[in-house]
């Protein structure tokens, strides 16, 4: 189903645990360093959308529209915010 290594937190070097937990993806290991890149894309649009949600205001109505819109640009911000962080890296 995935092609990911079966491997056991025992198997997680001091350098694998302290990227995964400060979610910088530089273990070395890429399907890992994939991952977490993964994550901290969907932690970014998750902040970003609730960001626009909270400006929105109370007691308004939108439309599934507005709201796929709102998902999509907070998306598109999210990664492009990251990319750029890669780029300085």
């Amino acid at each position: 189903m995935n092609n990911l290594p079966a491997t056991t937190t025992n198997d997680l070097t001091n350098r694998d645990r302290v990227a995964i937990a400060l979610g910088i993806p530089d273990t070395g290991t890429p399907w890992m360093d994939n991952m977490i890149r993964k994550s901290n894309r969907r932690q970014a649009a998750t902040q970003i959308l609730a960001g626009m949600a909270a400006q929105v205001g109370h007691g308004i109505q939108l439309s599934s529209a507005a709201i796929a819109g709102m998902v999509e640009n907070s998306e598109r911000l999210a990664n492009a915010m990251l990319e750029a962080v890669d780029e300085e890296e």
